[in-house]
Order: C-alpha cells, then sequence, then structure tokens
C-alpha cells in the first residue's frame, strides 16, 4: 500500500440523459489517500469515472443516481406563459408551474422529505378564498385562480418563499360572462315618456364582479306594462276602446359599443306603466322593474273630431251642445268632451 501523495487523479461525473459533466476535485492527504470532491449539476443517472495516469480505476466509471436538490424558487416557471397571460374575471383559470432546484433538475421529489415544498399564490386582484393548488408529480403544481377584476393585473407565485420566474406575473383579463343582477340600465326613459313618442335607455352589460362587459353576447327582454290610467278632469268623460284589456309594450335592443345596450320603446296610451327588465333567463337587471309616468300625447287640432247639433245648425243667443273627440298628432283617440260653453253668432 502507498503511504505517499503527489498522485494526479482526474474526476469526472457525466450525465447519462444529457450532455452534461462536471470535473471534480481532490483533496491529497499526503500519505496515499485521497477524498473526492465533485458537485453533479443534472438529476437522474450519472456516470462517475475515476481515472489516474490515464487509467480507470477498478469498477469506474460508477453509475450513480443524482437526486435534485432543494426547490429553488427564481429558477421555478410557468409550464405554459398563455395560460398566465390571458385570463377571464369570475371564472376558474388554470395553469402550471414547474418546480425545480438552483440548477433547472425537476424537483420530481418536491412534495417529499427533506424537500418538502410552499407555494403560495398572492395578488389583490383575485378571490384569495377560490384559490386551489394542486401537485400533479414530476414537480408541477396545477394551480387554479379566479380573478375578481378586468384589465391588467399582477399575480405573486412563490416558492419555498421566493418569487418563481417573471412573478409577480402580468396577466390581461377579460371580463366574465354576462349577469343581469349586476348589469345597470340609465337615461329619462327609465322614468318619463310621452304617449306617441319613442323614448330610449342604455343598458350597460356586466359580469357577476361588476367589470363592463365589452363584446355583444347579452340578451334582454324589456316590457312595460300599463298599471294605472289617468283620472279624468272634472267633466270629461274618458273613451277608451282598451279600457279592460292589459296593455305591454315591447322594448327593442341595438348594441352600441363596449358592451353598451340602445333600448327603445313607443307608448301609445297615457298611465304609469312598470317596466320590466330581464334576461332570458328570467333574471331581472338592478332596479328592475322600474314605474315610468307616460305622459299623453300632443294634441292636433287638424286630428280632432266635432260633433253634434252645434256644428250644424244653432239659434242666436242660445247655446247648442257640441261634442269633442281630441286626437294625437297619431290619431289617437285620448278623452271626449261634452261642452255646453260655446257661443255662436248668426251672421
Amino acid at each position: 500500500m502507498k503511504n505517499v501523495g503527489g498522485d494526479e487523479w482526474v474526476v469526472i461525473v457525466k450525465s447519462v440523459l444529457m450532455n452534461d459533466y462536471q470535473y471534480g476535485t481532490t483533496l491529497d492527504y499526503g500519505n496515499g489517500t485521497y477524498s473526492i470532491l465533485i458537485v453533479p449539476e443534472v438529476a437522474g443517472p450519472n456516470d462517475l469515472s475515476i481515472t489516474l495516469d490515464g487509467k480507470h480505476i477498478r469498477v469506474s466509471p460508477f453509475r450513480i443516481n443524482v437526486v435534485h436538490n432543494a426547490v429553488h424558487g427564481p429558477s421555478s416557471f410557468v409550464v405554459d406563459e398563455a395560460e398566465v397571460s390571458q385570463m377571464k374575471a369570475m371564472t376558474e383559470n388554470i395553469f402550471t408551474i414547474q418546480a425545480v432546484d438552483k440548477w433547472g433538475n425537476k424537483a420530481i421529489y418536491s412534495q417529499e422529505h427533506p424537500h418538502n415544498t410552499s407555494v403560495s399564490v398572492e395578488s389583490e386582484s383575485i378571490d384569495t378564498s377560490a384559490t386551489q393548488i394542486s401537485y400533479g408529480g414530476g414537480g408541477k403544481y396545477e394551480i387554479s385562480v379566479k380573478p375578481v377584476v378586468s384589465g391588467e393585473i399582477y399575480i405573486e407565485i412563490m416558492l419555498n418563499g421566493k418569487d418563481i420566474i417573471g412573478s409577480p406575473l402580468p396577466v390581461s383579463v377579460q371580463p366574465g360572462d354576462f349577469f343581469a343582477d349586476t348589469s345597470v340600465a340609465t337615461g329619462v326613459g327609465l322614468r318619463r315618456a310621452q304617449a306617441g313618442v319613442q323614448a330610449s335607455f342604455s343598458i350597460q352589460s356586466k359580469d357577476a364582479g361588476g367589470n363592463d362587459k365589452v363584446q355583444d353576447d347579452a340578451m334582454f327582454n324589456v316590457t312595460l306594462t300599463l298599471v294605472e290610467r289617468p283620472l279624468a278632469p272634472f267633466g270629461i268623460k274618458m273613451f277608451r276602446t282598451n279600457a279592460t284589456n292589459e296593455v305591454v309594450v315591447t322594448g327593442t335592443q341595438s348594441f352600441i359599443e363596449e358592451g353598451q345596450y340602445l333600448i327603445q320603446y313607443t307608448c301609445f296610451e297615457a298611465g304609469q306603466y312598470d317596466l320590466m327588465i330581464k334576461d332570458f333567463h328570467g333574471n331581472s337587471i338592478a332596479g328592475s322593474p322600474f314605474s315610468v309616468h307616460v305622459a299623453p300625447g300632443q294634441l292636433s287640432g287638424a286630428q280632432s273630431i266635432m260633433t253634434g247639433d252645434g256644428i250644424l245648425k244653432g239659434i242666436a243667443g242660445h247655446i247648442s251642445p257640441v261634442l269633442v273627440f281630441p286626437r294625437t298628432i297619431l290619431r289617437y283617440r285620448l278623452v271626449s268632451v261634452e261642452s255646453e260653453s260655446i257661443d255662436t253668432e248668426l251672421l
């Protein structure tokens, strides 16, 4: 047995799966014994070669199995960046991250001792109570998040307390599905209109989180139901052809832009109406039903009608009865008036 040092050793560890290798170092104790230090950087099967004067020692190269080191957040990454760059609000969005060690080795034992790995997902723009993290094996973690706002947001993902590559991750969030309960209507047509004249208001469609919709993907059922007819002034008798039947008016819908819709309707009978705005599943928008007062239409002398003996004949100094049927410019009959105060003068 040799009891002096000074020999030249060459130590190499080479990955079987990749063309990657590292040189080791030797520590000479000067008595014929040596220590070898080698740091493999690729997990999996590796060949460890130990040579002296260009010749392998007995059994060299040795086949060794290298296990990854502790998970390193700054080296870990999102598997498919497209899954993160675009998301939908108020909806479950799923993406996967790959945990690796400092040298980029997949942390296939990241959930086992001593590599137990912590994963955290943080953002002010997500519903943290809906966040789910599950281990899929091979160092992969499936993460489900639910953004609550649309627009540009950021999501921070950390492994073992350190951000992964690109974290906080920029995310472009589109509005979620149309939701009637949070959608809102504005405009004069929600409160008042005039008989025979087209009235209108607008609806801003929203998702369940109250984010404004952008696309044209909402359908509304708009109806106005007459609930109270106006009282006739003293001395005026009301004549209506629809005095007992229900009066229901349907509105029309047209898309404007950015999730906004124009609703138009025309009521031909004055009175108080209940305005209902629902989606086609029967869900009402915020504030529905609205109360709309429809004022009588503009009267037209040319369209109004007068009957009675007073328009055909009369006696000087005597009052003759005249029956007046006022009509609007659309020839809609409002009331009839029986008058005894029209003076006639014979020429």
